[in-house]
């Protein structure tokens, strides 16, 4: 989890709305262990989120 504030010397959007061209906050992108966007998007249905991680970490 984290919080991209942006640059207060810039425009304020945060590069990881620029990087992952989300659309407002908040937003869920989660990235597996190599690296890979496997989500990314505004809404999340929690049960399969929970679901999927549970399976990755066992």
């Amino acid at each position: 989890m984290g919080h991209d504030a942006g640059d207060p010397a810039g425009d304020h959007r945060p590069q990881t709305m620029i990087k992952y061209l989300t659309g407002g906050t908040p937003w869920i992108i989660l990235i597996d262990p190599e690296g890979q966007v496997v989500y990314n998007h505004f809404h999340v249905d929690t049960e399969k989120l929970i679901a999927y991680v549970a399976e990755k970490v066992s």
